[in-house]
Parts: C-alpha cells; structure tokens; sequence
C-alpha cells in the first residue's frame, strides 16, 4: 500500500463486447488519527454499466456525486482513467468539523478531469493526517460476463508513488529505453474481477467454470531503476519516471491522450475541439515528414565598415508530425469504422445489424474476414432466445430435450413459449405414436379409455406395450390371477381373493394395524446455501486508554431471515462503546434525551441489553444494518489501565443459514493493546464497597476484606525487579489482623513491600476487627499504595513514580438486626409498584437482601404471587422447599445471607398467562432468620395491556364413516371479552369440497345467515353458542 505518501493510479482498458456492469476501478481511503475513533471511509469508483456508459462516483460519510457518460464507452477502442490522490492540500468548506488539511482526489477520464473530491483528516502534531492506507479493497480491472465465451475487457495500468499533475496524466511512464515497456500489468478476463492490490500473481479459475483468469504483474523496468527486491507498489520508481509534454490540441500533431489532431479546433469535421473522434467518424492518420528551411538576414554596418553588406542564415528544422484526416463512417458499406459496432453491407433490421450499425439483441456479429468485410450477424443458438430462422431455442445445445444443437424442432416434440428474449419449452408430442422419455405411454391416437389417455397416462387396469419407442403401443386389460402382474398390478399369485398376502385387486396387503393415524407432510429439499461466515482479516494494534475504531468485520453468507438477523457481540478485558458514535451524531445536530434511541435510529439496530460500555449484547436488526454496523460502527475500548490483548467474540445467533452439520456461525479478533506507561499504581475495590462500604457487625470477632487488591501492570515491565510497590493500610476505628503477623491486630499495619501479585496474597489474608461498641460517626478504611523505582537498564524511561490512595466506608452494625428487603434505589420493597413489561419471563433485578445484624447460618425465604409462575435466574445448588418447584406461584427456599443478596434474589423472573391481562397482582416476600420473627413485605405487578384470546380442541381424533356427518363440539374459545370479533374458517383440503350447516340456530344469534356456515364469524359468545349446532359432511362416497 501507499501508507500516508500521494500516489497516481492510470487505467488503461477496453471492452470487448456488451455484458453486465463491468467494474474499472476502486479504491476504498480510510483515514485513521490519534483520536480514539476513525474518521472518513471514502471510496471512489469507475465502471461501466450495462448499456455500456461509464459510471464515476463517490461514496463517503457526507454525500454521494455520481457522474454518468453521454455516450456508450466504443467497443476495441482504448480509454484511459486516472485516480491522483494528494495528500496535505488545504480544505475549502467541505469540511465544517475538520477544516485544515485534507485529501485530494481526483479522476481524470481521456485526461478530462470528471470529479474532484476533498476529504478531511485527523490527527496532529509529526502524525498529522491518515497514518494508514487500506490496500484490501484495493484495484480491480476486469469484468463479468458468464455466457460469453471470450473475454469482455482488457485493461492495463500502471502506478505512480506520487500525485501527477494535471498537465502529466496519461503523459508518464517507467522507462529509460524506448524499448523497454512500463509497469503494468495485463489482464483479460472471462470470469469475475481479479484483485490487484495484493501485489502477487493471480491465476484463478474463472467463474461458472468458464475458461481461465490469468493476471499477473509484468515489472519489466529498466535495470537501473529496478533493486533486487523489486515489488509492485513497494520500490519507488518516482524518479525513473519520464513525462512527455502534453498535446497542443488543433496544432496538427496527435500526441499524448489526443484521439486525433486535424490541425484546427472546428466541431463538426470529425475530430472535435478537444481532439476526440466525433461519433459517426473515423480518422486516419498522415505522418508529415520533418521540415527544414534557411532565412538569410542583412546585418548593420560598423563604425568602420564600407559599404560592403553582411549576412547572417538562420536554419529552423519542424519535426515530424501526426496529422488527422477524418472522413463520414457510412452505415451500410460493410465496414467497420468509428463507432460501428457491425456492418453488414445493408441498412435492414431485424437481419442481426440494425440499420444504425448496432448489434439487434439476440444477434452475435463477426467479421470472419477483417473489418474491412461485411459482418456476417447470426443468432446464436442456446442463449435461450429465439430469433428467426431458429425454430426453437431452450437456451441449451443438449441433443434429445426437442430442441437440438442447431436449434431445429427434434423428431417427437412440440416447442413453444419462445421470444426474441424468452427461450422455448419443448414436451413430447402425445398421440404421434412415439414412445418418448417423458410418456407414459403413446398409442398413435389421443382418445381415453384405449387404455392409454388422451394426455399420454396408462390408464387404471391397462398395461401397454411395443417393440419400440418409435411403434404405437398397444394397450390390454390386466386380468387380476393370471399370474402377470403388469400396469397398475403390484402382484398377482393366480388367484383373485385375498388374505394371502396379495389382494383381490391385485395389490400388496399389509397387516391390518391395531390403530392407526393419518398424517400429511411435505418434504422441500431446498439447495445447501452459501455457508455463514464472519471474519476481519487485519492485524489490530491501539494504545491503552484508547477506544479503537474495529473497521471491516464482514458478516457473509444466505439470509434465512432478512429482516431479522441478529448477532452476538462479546468482549474480553473491554467493552463495545457507543460514545463516540453518539459523539459524532450530536455533533451533526441529530440529538435525542435518550442515547439508545439515537443509536437504533442512526444504525436501524437493537441491542439487548444496551449501555453506554457492552461487554455482551446481541445486535438485532435488517441484514444489510447488521453487516454496516460491523464494517464501520464498531469501536472497543479496553479496560482502564489494560495492556495486553482484547478478545471481540462474534456469535450469529439468528437469521443466516449454518454450513450442514454447524452448530453455530462465529468468529474472533484480537486487538493488542500496548501500554503507555502512564498509569499510576491501581487499587482495586468491589464494586459493593464502592457504592455501600464494608459491612460489619459491631463486636464480630473477624470480618474478611474479600476482593481488594492492588494492579500495575506498567510496573511489571521492568523485568529486573526495578520497580516495586509499597502498601500502606490504616482504619479510623477498630483495628487490622492479618494472620501470621507478629505485631497481631494494629489500627496501622507497617508498609508491606514488594510486586503487586505477592501483595494481592497478602491482602486476601487481611482481616477487619470491629470495636466492641459502635462509635459516632463514620468510620474508614485508608489504603495507600507508592511505586518505588530504583533505575537499571531494563527499567523504561517512561515508567514513573506515583502515590496513589482510595479511602473505603466501613459500615458498623448493630448486632441485633432483623433481615428484611429493599431495592437497590434505596427504597423500601413493602408497597413498591412492577410495571410488568416486555417478553416473558419479566426479569427483576432491582431488589436487595439486608441481612441480619448477627448474620444466621441460613435465612427462610418464600416468594409468592397471586398469580403467574416464578423462576430463579440463578439456581445453582440451591433446592426448593415444602413442596415448590420452579415455575410454580410460590416459592420456599434457604441459604446463606451472602448468597441470596449476591445470586438467588438478584435475578428474580416473573410470567404470567396471557389472559390475566390488565390487572395488579401481589408479589409476596417472606425472610426467616430463626432467631428473629418472620418479615413478609408485599408490592404490586402492574401486568400489561393486551386482549388475549385462546382456541383449544377439547376432544380427540375425528372419526367418521363414507357418507354419514359429524358433529364439532368440542372447540372451545377462552377470552377476557365475550364482545370480542372473531372468525372461525372450516377449511377443506385442496380438491375436496365438503359441506357444513348449523342445525339449529340459536336465538340469542342473530348474525349469521345460511350459506355462510364453513365461514363463521361474530362476537366469541355468539360463536360458542353456534358451534354447539355445526356439523360437517365430506363429499359424497369420499374416504
């Protein structure tokens, strides 16, 4: 790649015939600064479509320009593209956010400058501006075309490591011999587009199989400007470039990209101001010889001089010149000139080459004999359009289908359908006395109950014969106990009873079962789709404290569920971070209160569950949002203070098809994170301390400091054991034991030295010894940690002292507390209110066990609602008691104080049925610590809006006998309102055509009328109250 330098990249191409949209060129520019997120993914790109006009374009963050050609790119003739990309140009007001350098983009067509981009960058101070350049997108050059059998395009191109002006495009080359021919590289394609950017020969076989790829670069430069490492893109062959000074157009002389030079700047006469070949023109070229000529001057005479004169000659040599001649291209002469693409020596239609000497679709024209004779234009068969004289065309040449090679009616088959653009579906003609593949049998006539039908089937208790395909069939009855078994026979045992294994009709008997069901399925073998795959190819590196921009993580493969895809993303020692998206999006005026709304309607995604920092979530949305979001939106921020590596999981949960056998669709990247040596000495503090201090019972004899630490990394670098860690610990009241120490327990423990894993043993040891009595006032734990460097070699120049100190509330309480609940809000539990909402189960996670003052071996507790079922979002080793189960309305269960507030009552999951809808119900919490009385502590579940109904079938199989009818009793409709409109279709299988009525019509319905009674509908009471009275018949003598 060309990393932060300017570069040059020329295209040269032609096409070789009409296909599919071919694209010329791309290249995607991203542009990454010492900010923690990345700015600008821009690309440029240059095709041509499928009518054959150029398409140029520019897709970025801000806009989309998009510049089409007037006229159809000419087939065979070369066309020249140029992309100058110079960095470090000046902004004018593109940029309102980042308006100092910016990059400049340009792209020349035929040395016609058609767009001009800028885009802004990042970044300062020696790193101003992109410090990488993304090559993986890279050049393409080629093109797509599975049905022609020889390729579309061709295209050479060459690079420069540095900006052409514009007075150089097209004019420059790597050479210093005339023989000698530039880097480039030359490709012809049958197949799909060939990547370029790697820099490594490309030999591919070309897509549908069809021919070969061959690519590959051709670095013939000059010796002197070639090291013994040459790589494409890589050696810097600036300096051996050569420029040729650009044309003068209208001066007589074609040079550089000028098409032709007539010597004058009139439109009209074949070769246009700008010394391009004008439609309906062809020009020639005359090689004017050089010239040389002799002016004699008289020269003044001297002071001195007589009268004698003097002269001087003057000798002025004009070089060779390239003059255009242009002449009219005559549609019709049976040449191909200009901007013909055929020429059949007529002005016809309809014969192949239409009378503007364009190739007529359907139609293949070639010159078999050189451009200068007519072209012979013939419809070729198998590409499935039918164009005269073909009589047939089923967009194949296989033999035996009814259309042969030649696309003739084969012998035996009728074809039809077939349309200058459709193809033909050819069958075997019935009744011609063939016996085709495709018949089942074929007697010379169409006439039924012969035996054979009128639509070629052996009819029921025939079988038919011949001696062969080409011989009408004769067909006879079968005799059931003739011993043959033929046509419809399974068997036939010389005998026409049954019970013996073959029937009275001549079919195979099975053991009656002792009962038996019926069941209809349908089998669809779809095709294996395309595997799922989620990958990003790139090497990943930030600093610490950095959130970095993870670009390009592409999500490929089928779609089962387009509108529905979803995808799990987890981080290992990081987070995914929304901030500096919702930076972004607040700064272009799209704000919104809430930041999860502002980030489901910028990226069309849902996460669940969101935060400002996800560890884990699951993002849900349309594929085309979810594969988007991880190509440009996804930003990682390590943990504070971490250097190492970061682990980014991706899991396809839902909407994409799995490879056959797969369990599930993932993929990992690894971001390193280095380390700036500019953290202090960290201590760590659980979160529960954080927020609510350590808790103790005032005259406990120990209560353990679980979880506290101390962490510096940065100080590890030193591998020689230059830098240390010294820790300070103080309480305000009470006092510290840390077991095995000889001063036993102290308010102040003396300075512990050493590297911060073996402290961390230390600490996990480290105990709290509350006073006797609970004293006024708030009460602390002081931890100070120092970093000591004593500086070796191996100690980083970066690495600094520091002092870092955190001070941790200690909480003292009485010792004869009961136990009881609350919410983590701080509030009570008792007369709280549960706005029930979302998809069942209803996860509750908001309430807080407050354990006793004299914390018990086991607390009781039971959880009750009036109605619905509980669950345990954690359930480990924990059994339920007197009877309860999950899933019941009342749940009894003990264990420890500890456990409950950390695990059992943390996650507490709620459902309900879908008709209790609209209605409070009770939740009821019991704690029993034994030594205290019960507290039982009530709030309300405020259920959601809804209006549920339920059908259910309350009896069994159906069962009926040939011509009788049955009555329907036993559907049975639930709802909250009787008023409720419902609809109840009684639906009959396909070419079946039973009947229903209602026997007796209730008074109390007055809705309903006769003929209407398969399709019932009203409010549910009347529909209970009819059902009672619906009776179905099958068809007459059906079974």
């Amino acid at each position: 790649g060309f990393y932060t330098d300017d570069f040059t990249w020329e295209v040269f191409f032609k096409l070789r015939g009409p296909g599919p949209r071919i694209p010329v060129m791309t290249n995607s520019l991203k542009f990454v600064g010492l900010q923690p997120y990345v700015y600008g993914n821009d690309r440029v790109y240059v095709e041509v479509d499928e009518a054959g006009h150029m398409v140029l374009g520019f897709q970025g963050r801000l806009e989309q320009m998009e510049e089409v050609s007037i006229d159809a790119i000419p087939w065979n003739e070369w066309m020249h593209v140029a992309l100058v990309v110079d960095r470090g140009q000046r902004c004018v007001s593109l940029d309102p956010l980042f308006a100092d350098d910016c990059t400049l983009g340009q792209v020349f067509v035929n040395g016609v400058r058609w767009l001009e981009i800028r885009i802004g960058q990042l970044g300062g101070g020696t790193r101003r501006g992109p410090v990488f350049y993304d090559t993986y997108e890279g050049l393409f050059v080629g093109g797509n075309n599975a049905s022609e059998p020889r390729p579309i395009a061709l295209g050479r191109f060459r690079a420069f490591k540095r900006a052409l002006t514009r007075a150089e495009v097209g004019s420059c080359f790597y050479s210093t011999v005339p023989h000698i021919p530039d880097l480039m590289v030359d490709i012809e394609l049958d197949g799909s587009s060939i990547d370029l950017a790697s820099g490594l020969p490309v030999h591919l076989q070309g897509a549908h199989g069809v021919g070969k790829l061959h690519g590959s670069y051709v670095p013939e430069v000059a010796t002197a400007c070639a090291s013994a490492d040459f790589m494409p893109f890589v050696t810097d062959l600036s300096n051996c470039a050569q420029c040729q000074a650009p044309g003068d157009c209208g001066d007589g002389d074609r040079v550089g990209l000028e098409a032709c030079d007539d010597g004058n700047a009139v439109a009209g006469d074949g070769c246009s101001p700008d010394c391009v070949v004008e439609p309906g023109f062809i020009c020639a070229e005359d090689e004017l010889p050089a010239t040389t000529s002799t002016t004699a001057e008289p020269q003044p005479l001297g002071e001195n001089e007589t009268s004698t004169s003097s002269t001087t000659s003057t000798t002025t040599t004009t070089p060779k010149k390239k003059l255009s001649r242009c002449s009219q291209t005559v549609c019709g002469d049976g040449r191909v000139e200009g901007f013909e693409q055929c020429d059949d020596g007529n002005t016809a239609n309809s014969d192949g080459c239409s009378s503007l000497c364009l190739v007529e679709t359907g139609f293949r024209c070639s010159q078999p004999l050189g451009p200068a004779q007519p072209s012979s234009c013939a419809p070729p068969c198998g590409d499935g359009r039918r164009v005269w004289p073909e009589a047939c065309d089923d967009n194949n040449t296989a033999p035996n289908d009814g259309c042969d090679a030649s696309c003739h009616v084969e012998t035996g088959f009728t074809c039809h359908g077939g349309t200058p653009t459709q193809r033909d579906f050819c069958d075997p003609k019935c009744g011609d006395g063939w016996k085709l593949a495709r018949e089942g049998c074929d007697d010379g006539n169409s006439q039924d109950g012969d035996g054979c039908s009128s639509s070629c089937v052996i009819e029921l208790g025939f079988a038919c014969y011949s001696d062969s395909e080409r011989t009408p069939q004769t067909c006879r009855r079968t005799v059931c106990g003739d011993g043959i078994a033929e046509g419809a026979e399974e068997c036939d045992d010389f005998n026409n009873f049954g019970g013996d294994g073959c029937s009275a009709t001549c079919l195979n008997e099975i053991k009656a079962p002792s009962s038996s069901s019926d069941m209809q399925l349908m089998v669809t073998v779809q095709p294996l789709p395309q595997i799922c795959r989620i990958y990003n190819s790139r090497l990943h590196e930030t600093m610490e404290d950095v959130t970095y921009h993870l670009e390009n993580t592409l999500l490929t493969g089928d779609v089962s569920e387009p509108d529905s895809v979803s995808v799990r993303v987890a981080v290992v020692n990081g987070s995914l971070a929304v901030q500096p998206l919702i930076d972004i999006w607040l700064t272009e005026g799209k704000n919104d209160s809430v930041s999860e709304a502002i980030m489901e309607r910028e990226t069309g995604l849902r996460f669940y569950p969101y935060s400002e920092n996800m560890q884990d979530t699951i993002l849900s949305g349309t594929y085309a949002n979810v594969d988007r979001f991880l190509r440009y939106y996804l930003f990682i921020a390590p943990e504070p203070d971490f250097s190492g590596y970061v682990q980014v999981l991706f899991t396809v949960t839902s909407g994409m098809h799995l490879n056959h056998g797969a369990e599930e669709c993932g993929s990992n990247v690894v971001i390193r994170v280095v380390s700036n040596f500019n953290d202090p000495a960290a201590i760590t503090i659980p979160e529960e301390y954080q927020e609510n201090g350590i808790t103790c019972v005032e005259g406990a004899s120990l209560c353990p400091l679980e979880g506290i630490g101390v962490y510096d990394p940065d100080c590890a670098e030193a591998v020689d054991g230059s830098c240390f860690l010294s820790l300070n610990l103080t309480v305000t009241t009470g006092g510290l034991m840390l077991p095995g120490h000889p001063e036993g327990i102290q308010a102040s423990l003396p300075e512990l030295v050493g590297h911060w894993p073996g402290l961390n043993a230390a600490i996990q040891r480290l105990a709290y010894v509350p006073p006797d009595v609970r004293p006024e006032g708030d009460s602390e734990l002081i931890l100070t940690v120092n970093r000591i460097i004593e500086r070796s070699i191996a100690t980083p120049k970066d690495l600094l002292p520091f002092t870092n100190q955190v001070r941790v509330k200690l909480n003292l309480q009485q010792s004869d507390t009961p136990p009881t609940v609350g919410l983590t809000s701080g509030e009570p539990f008792h007369g709280a209110i549960f706005a029930v909402e979302g998809d069942k189960p209803f996860h509750i996670t908001n309430i807080v066990f407050l354990a006793p003052g004299k914390d018990p071996a086991n607390v009781i507790v039971e959880l009750k609602v009036s109605k619905g079922a509980l669950f345990l979002g954690d359930r480990t080793n924990l059994w339920f008691e007197d009877g309860t189960e999950e899933g019941d309305s009342r749940l009894q269960f003990q264990s420890t104080s500890a456990l409950l507030r950390d695990r059992f009552m943390a996650d507490i999951r709620y459902s309900w049925d879908d008709l209790d809808c609209s209605k409070l119900e009770q939740f009821n919490i019991t704690v029993d610590s034994v030594t205290h009385d019960p507290v039982t502590v009530t709030a309300l579940l405020v259920l959601p809006k809804c209006q549920g109904y339920r059908a259910k079938w309350a009896g069994g199989l159906v069962q009926l006998s040939e011509d009788s009818e049955i009555a329907i009793p036993d559907l049975n409709i639930t709802t909250t309102d009787d008023t409720m409109f419902l609809t109840v279709d009684i639906k009959h299988p396909p070419g079946i055509h039973g009947d229903c009525k209602v026997v007796r019509w209730p008074e109390a319905v007055s809705s309903f009328v006769p003929g209407r009674e398969c399709h019932l509908d009203g409010p549910v009471a009347e529909l209970q109250e009819t059902l009672k009275y619906l009776v179905y018949r099958p068809p007459p003598e059906f079974s």
